[in-house]
């Protein structure tokens, strides 16, 4: 199979003449990329037209003409082949003697418009020669792992993984696994390319779980799009701090692979969302040049209470008070963007120039996320058609996508991401009572489920079950499953505390774990510092440093050499480690904001690359933990009644989020209705002494609510 990536065509009749040979020739595999990569020779960067790479044949880069009149094109074909042979020989992987490769490496002319006679074996005319000319380059020597290896090195992620390897003392130690899991070979799939190269003149919207790559390929489209565009302004902002720095090594790798110098980062702007004088961000910069006035944090908060949704406030009010929009960029790509408003991404178009001049409401607006991931009471992000209205926003076939969805998660286990999903939805809470769900039920497959059993259908039973092509089987083959995810009860914070540091000590001196590998996340933010204080204390006297992320470090920075990371979900996102410690995941289990706490819980879980451990104390703690072994006992599968669109509105309402006013008030409500409820049954007052209206609103009241 061939799989087509899209992107920026500068030839676009001759092109789809390309991709219609290729589509009908017997290739068995392989990749065409059209508009990249970027190939970089002494005095000029460029993309090539197209390129070719398959399992049978090697590399074959693409001339394409689109001109009718012939031209002679061997000095073109002679350059195209230096430099892609310059490109690809600085790996020693795909070298073979003597500055060759180990891959067969073409340049054909593609040429649908010129006459039959100037055909030949490098000009290709008509798609029958192009068959001839795989029929007759067939290269059989070349290793299936020779192939992705190219594919590696074409996508420019091969200096992804520049981390020298732990020091092992034991071959089946996790350090060890690790180790082997990090040399395997990194290729992007086939959606996560198209994310990367295909690019629209419009919003394109990037929707994957957590670890299906997004902030790496929001990375990689921006280092492509700076190399084959220079003259672009490209904005790239994200909720979490500490991306920051991560963005700004990403980037520098990823367009050092392209072009072999750094990005001009007077045209590549990262900006956190929020921003100040001193650290400029895009709400800030839209204040400025709207001459809008700009709130810090403490202002905002000051002015409009602390509740999670201030930069939909600060943002909606700055919308409405600017009258001329001053569109400064080519280009903004948006990490997390579950975590913002409608008004934030509506702040980022407003700062667009327009894409196309057909119709200027067309902008290049990108943001990825992934709706458990949302940590704040944000309203879900609407279809882009109904945030943005009059732009053009639908997957059109044998075009660049404007929706992608990932499927596959990388980064978590089938286990431990079924876990998550799990808690997070509260699949298996007690009598069944979901906390939330997917409005949209084709999501679940979108997203790499099967149907297992059952119906995925509105008030139908179903049974899922994670899809073996679209989470990792490493760590299951490797290491033993029952070690992936565990849960602990304990009878205090005592206990539990004094386990984990025996944990960690044993992580770094027994399981050839580094610092690095290891995070402690607290789910309460609120009491995060004070609550992880004493198990810090205890790694102290062991002599085992840590460090509260973002507290006493940089708020960029997340993990510090020879220290151990301690943070808060807020300061997780974003970041990944080989082993996570959730402290405290009894806050979890119950309360007002349900939703919030379990996707905290469905967040933190999917922070690990390998292996979770999930902490808690109380009798909320045992509960969970019966949860986790409901799932386990269904063989990480998930069962469930998938509640009617009726029943959703109704557990959005139950478990929605509160203001601090909310929460007392309804304590208050609950206190006089029990008041009142001891009052009758102790016949202090009777029935009869209520008016006729209040108990017939009462009646009514609850007879909507069942």
């Amino acid at each position: 199979m061939i799989d087509i990536i899209r992107g920026a065509a500068s030839k676009p009749a001759s092109t789809d003449a390309l991709i219609d040979f290729v589509e009908n020739s017997n290739i068995e595999e392989g990749v065409l990329y059209t508009g990249y990569p970027i190939i970089s020779s002494f005095d000029d960067n460029t993309s090539l037209d197209a390129l070719l790479i398959t399992s049978n044949h090697g590399v074959i880069a693409f001339d394409v003409v689109e001109e009718p009149e012939f031209s002679e094109r061997d000095e073109i074909r002679d350059s195209l082949y230096n430099s892609m042979l310059q490109r690809l020989i600085g790996y020693k992987e795909l070298a073979a003697k003597r500055g060759k490769l180990k891959a067969n490496l073409n340049v054909l002319t593609i040429a649908p418009s010129w006459p039959l006679k100037y055909k030949k074996e490098d000009v290709i005319i008509e798609g029958k020669d192009l068959s001839t000319f795989f029929n007759n380059n067939v290269q059989e020597d070349l290793l299936y792992d020779d192939y992705r290896k190219l594919v590696q090195a074409v996508q420019a992620i091969t200096k992804l993984k520049s981390r020298p390897p732990r020091k092992v003392s034991n071959s089946n130690s996790k350090g060890a696994i690790l180790n082997e899991l990090e040399k395997s070979i990194a290729n992007l799939d086939r959606r996560q390319s198209k994310a990367v190269i295909e690019t629209v003149d419009g919003i394109q919207r990037i929707r994957g779980l957590a670890g299906s790559g997004k902030t790496i390929i929001l990375a990689l489209k921006v280092a492509y799009l700076h190399s084959k565009f220079p003259e672009w302004t490209i904005g790239v902002t994200y909720y979490t701090r500490s991306l920051r720095n991560q963005f700004i090594d990403l980037i520098t790798k990823f367009t050092i692979e392209h072009k072999n110098e750094e990005p001009d980062w007077s045209k590549v702007k990262i900006l956190q969302a929020w921003g100040s004088s001193r650290d400029n961000g895009l709400y800030y910069e839209f204040c400025k040049f709207n001459n809008v006035e700009y709130l810090d944090y403490d202002s905002a908060k000051a002015k409009y209470g602390s509740s999670g949704n201030l930069i939909e406030v600060i943002s909606a009010r700055a919308i409405s008070e600017a009258k001329m929009f001053n569109e400064t960029y080519d280009a903004i790509l948006v990490d997390e963007a579950q975590d913002f408003s409608e008004s934030f991404l509506k702040i980022c178009y407003s700062l667009l120039k327009p894409a196309s001049i057909k119709n200027p409401k067309n902008k290049r607006l990108i943001y990825a996320y992934d709706e458990l991931q949302k940590l704040n009471d944000v309203n879900p992000l609407k279809n882009p058609k109904e945030i943005f209205e009059g732009i053009d926003f639908e997957n059109v076939k044998n075009q660049p996508q404007q929706d992608i969805i990932l499927e596959k998660c990388y980064r978590n286990s089938a286990p431990v991401l079924v876990t998550a999903h799990a808690l997070g939805f509260g699949i298996y809470r007690e009598n069944q009572e979901l906390v939330t769900m997917f409005n949209d039920k084709e999501l679940w497959r979108d997203v790499g489920y099967k149907v297992d059993s059952g119906n995925l259908e509105f008030g139908q039973n179903v049974t899922l079950k994670r899809d073996n092509d679209t989470s990792p089987d490493f760590l299951t083959e490797k290491s033993d499953p029952n070690d992936l995810i565990q849960f602990y009860c304990f009878k205090d914070n005592t206990e539990q505390y004094e386990f984990i540091a025996s944990e960690i000590e044993k992580n770094l001196k027994e399981d050839d774990l580094v610092f690095r590998d290891i995070i402690v996340i607290h789910p309460n933010a609120i009491k995060a510092k004070n609550e992880l204080g004493p198990l810090r204390n205890l790694l102290f006297k062991k002599g085992i440093e840590s460090h509260l992320a973002g507290v006493n470090t940089s708020p960029d920075d997340f993990f510090m050499e020879k220290s151990i990371a301690f943070t808060s979900i807020y300061r997780a996102k974003g970041n990944e480690a080989a082993m996570v410690y959730v402290v405290g995941a009894e806050y979890c289990y119950k309360g007002y904001e349900l939703i919030k706490k379990r996707n905290t819980l469905f967040t933190a879980i999917t922070r690990s690359k390998g292996w979770v451990r999930v902490l808690g104390i109380g009798d909320s703690m045992v509960k969970l933990n019966q949860e986790f072994d409901k799932a386990k006992r269904a063989r990480f599968k998930l069962s469930f009644r998938y509640p009617t669109i009726e029943e959703m509105d109704k557990l959005n309402v139950l478990h929605r989020d509160l203001s601090e006013a909310d929460k007392k008030m309804i304590t208050e409500s609950e206190k006089e209705a029990s008041n009142l409820i001891n009052k009758l049954k102790n016949n202090q007052i009777h029935i009869e002494d209520l008016s006729k209206e209040t108990i017939e609103q009462l009646r009514r009241i609850l007879n909507d609510n069942k």
